[in-house]
């Protein structure tokens, strides 16, 4: 079923007097047969119409009406002319190239334009040095892994040795424990180095006493002479037999007296 449109005509443009009806048609035709335009009524209080024709850009899209629709034509002068004002790479603002020529590259300057450099203009050296720096950067990663290793063993062996330096004496005022042991010096030595009891046997070779501190004492057994008499070192001590020097009667008597006391209980 074919479907009819009908259209108004009117000879004359439609203004403020013609009667409008939204969205309906008005064909409008010269009398002289000079133009046809077609309109589409927009408000029926003021019976204002639009114009088709109006809302076409035939033109070059020069203008921002944001309801206008370009034509073909239209879109097409618009983009020849954009073309035609910027065609080569000197009318383009962030750039300065020259003619491309062999071994160049692409670079962006410190002032942000891009220019065709050579590799030694663009401060990169030849290609046999970038190759080669290629091949040193490698080794460095590898040499950079190897040191991260080393580094860490490092730092395993210095935790290890923190540990046996904690356990070592001091230099000044050192405590020693368990059975340290030095150097023995040579016989007769006077030096300030240390005397071992190896030292010490070689150098006394005998001793002999009949007079010792505490003799008359209970405690005579602790005293250190008997001690080394005991453990059969060349020490002789002889007892008062025949007499005594006038010290060791002294003792001997303050002893005597001393221990009558204490039998017989006897006060001052």
């Amino acid at each position: 079923m074919a479907t009819t449109i009908q259209f108004k005509r009117n000879t004359s443009a439609p203004g403020a007097g013609t009667s409008a009806v939204v969205g309906e048609p008005l064909l409008y035709y010269a009398a002289d047969g000079s133009r046809a335009d077609l309109y589409v009524g927009h408000a029926a209080a003021d019976g204002s119409h639009v114009r088709i024709g109006a809302l076409v850009d035939t033109g070059d899209v020069a203008g921002d009406s944001d309801q206008k629709i370009p034509t073909q034509k239209a879109v097409k002068t618009y983009v020849d002319a954009q073309v035609d004002t910027a065609d080569a790479l000197s009318e383009l603002s962030d750039v300065s190239i020259d003619t491309p020529g062999a071994n160049e590259i692409l670079f962006q300057t410190s002032a942000n334009a891009w220019r065709n450099y050579t590799l030694s203009e663009a401060g990169i050296g030849t290609s046999t040095a970038v190759s080669t720096n290629a091949t040193n950067i490698a080794t460095n990663v590898t040499n950079i892994a190897t040191n991260a290793t080393n580094i860490s063993s490092n730092d395993t062996d210095i935790a290890t040795n923190a540990t046996a330096i904690a356990l070592k004496a001091p230099l000044a005022g050192p405590t020693f424990t368990g059975t340290p042991a030095a150097p023995t010096p040579s016989e007769d030595d006077n030096s300030t180095q240390i005397a071992t009891t190896a030292y010490v046997q070689t150098e006394i070779s005998g001793y002999g006493t009949d007079v010792l501190i505490d003799e008359f004492s209970d405690s005579w057994r602790e005293n250190s002479i008997v001690k080394l008499a005991s453990q059969d070192y060349n020490i002789i001590i002889t007892p008062h037999i025949g007499g005594m020097s006038i010290e060791g009667q002294e003792r001997a008597y303050l002893y005597a007296v001393e221990k009558f006391k204490n039998l017989g209980n006897i006060d001052e």
